[in-house]
């Protein structure tokens, strides 16, 4: 068990930051069908930009970009009809990856691996 407690620099005004993230409430409408409706929730943490990818296919390149978010709340990748959490960081969209526990270096905290993606016109529909 490491000895180390980042809980201080990890809530620290210079280092940490405030973020939004969009939870989505799922509920039925009328027609049966699943609609999903963004709760913002504001945290604090802390936000590190990732090495880019470049994908080559034969349609063209994009660029995939990722970011890691150390926060003392759980977020989620999705679990059965539950989508996942997504952050807003600098006006740019990021589905929640994977979530690993990192309770071992103090209060609690998560590392979250984000991975950019693009939102269209429709709210709660994410691509």
């Amino acid at each position: 068990m490491p000895f180390f407690d980042v809980s201080d620099v990890l809530l620290d005004p210079d280092f940490a930051q405030q973020f939004t993230v969009e939870r989505f409430q799922q509920t039925v409408d009328e027609n049966g069908r699943a609609v999903n409706t963004p709760v913002k929730l504001t945290l604090v943490g802390v936000i590190v930009p990732r090495p880019a990818i470049l994908v080559q296919v034969e349609e063209g390149q994009r660029v995939i970009a990722k970011i890691e978010v150390y926060v003392a709340f759980r977020l989620t990748p999705g679990v059965g009809t539950v989508p996942a959490d997504v952050v807003v960081y600098n006006q740019r969209y990021y589905r929640v990856e994977s979530v690993d526990d990192f309770t071992d270096f103090g209060n609690g905290f998560n590392r979250v691996t984000c991975l950019e993606i693009s939102r269209s016109n429709q709210p709660g529909i994410l691509t």
